[in-house]
């Protein structure tokens, strides 16, 4: 199997070189890189040029990605500039451990049956330096409960990971790699869901996941940081009156986020072997129409939910509130245009 690595870059002068270097730096040496640049004005396009041809004996492809932007579209040019079988994802600003693609190419081949791969990661901070904390610890802690101590791979049960992942992906791209042909089905990239929490929602239901109980990466946290944030004062800001009127326009963001996300999560399962997936669309689907309508219908809508739907959401009432507010201090017209954007 041809073995790439796609990497996605936007202003990444500061970490890139670190980032490379550990992909270069393999026990199992890859077949190709390619690395998509968003536009850059920080010197990193040019700065990938010039690492290239000083690392003329690996395979290093630069593009630049004309089309739609931000981090999914920057991957999906990659992965169409690509032509491995199987392809790892890599942010600008993480660094892997030197036995990476050796660990999941075992993997691989154990597992022919399995779509996507994933490993966990050490959360770091800015300077690298180890939180004591992993990728598991903050976003998928239970899977802990699954692993086979016998082996360090693991295949998820199916249906354990569809219900798990119903409202929520837990697999960050960077400790992710799959096969060239789960892209192809998911390529292109929805601009609104983020691209590793298609890939899961895509191999979950279509193919088997494995998971690799090692860290096999570093996921540095600083300032920053585009996508994958861990922690933050998001929800302090919200929690009084200020905070509400501030954020309000961030709700339509999640609004817009969790209806598209759950009506592709259920138009993948085309058998519908998970009718809760129906029921959770449902929910969003008239949060979705809550946004687009005045105060009043809106409220009684919301209401509506909190009352008989609101069980089968993740903090409904804190949901409730935040929906309220975005309808009372957001105008109608500027929410409605906000959906026209995006064709809704």
């Amino acid at each position: 199997m041809k073995v790439g690595v796609i990497v996605a870059t936007y202003n990444g002068i500061k970490f890139i070189k670190e980032q490379l270097d550990s992909i270069l730096n393999q026990t199992y040496k890859v077949d190709e890189i390619v690395i998509s640049d968003d536009g850059s004005s920080d010197g990193t396009f040019e700065y990938l040029s010039e690492y290239a041809k000083e690392h003329n004996d690996y395979n290093i492809s630069i593009v630049k990605n004309c089309g739609e932007h931000g981090p999914s579209k920057n991957f999906e040019n990659a992965y169409r500039n690509s032509t491995a079988d199987v392809l790892f994802f890599a942010d600008q600003d993480d660094t892997w451990t030197q036995d990476k693609v050796e660990v999941f190419m075992k993997a691989f081949e154990k597992h022919p049956e399995c779509g996507c791969f994933f490993s966990d990661a050490e959360v770091t901070d800015g300077a690298l330096n180890p939180t004591g904390k992993t990728n598991f610890d903050y976003f998928f802690p239970d899977v802990r409960e699954l692993i086979n101590n016998d082996d360090i791979y693991t295949i998820i049960n199916r249906d354990y990971i569809v219900k798990r992942i119903r409202y929520g992906n837990v697999v960050p791209g960077m400790c992710m790699a799959v096969k060239r042909e789960v892209l192809d089905k998911t390529v292109p990239f929805d601009s609104i869901i983020i691209h590793d929490d298609i890939i899961i929602m895509y191999s979950a239901l279509n193919s088997q996941i494995c998971c690799i109980n090692k860290i096999e990466a570093y996921y540095r946290q600083h300032e920053n940081n585009s996508i994958g944030v861990i922690g933050g004062n998001k929800d302090a800001r919200r929690n009084s009156l200020a905070g509400l009127i501030k954020n309000s326009e961030v709700n339509l963001k999640s609004v817009l986020h969790s209806y598209k996300r759950i009506k592709y999560f259920k138009s993948i399962d085309k058998k519908s072997e998970f009718p809760f997936l129906n029921e959770i669309f449902e929910t969003e689907e008239k949060r979705y129409l809550a946004a687009k309508s005045n105060c009043v219908f809106g409220f009684f809508r919301l209401l509506k939910i909190l009352i008989t739907k609101g069980r089968k959401q993740i903090h409904p009432l804190k949901t409730f509130l935040l929906d309220v507010s975005m309808i009372v201090f957001v105008k109608k017209k500027k929410r409605i245009e906000y959906f026209k954007k995006y064709n809704l």
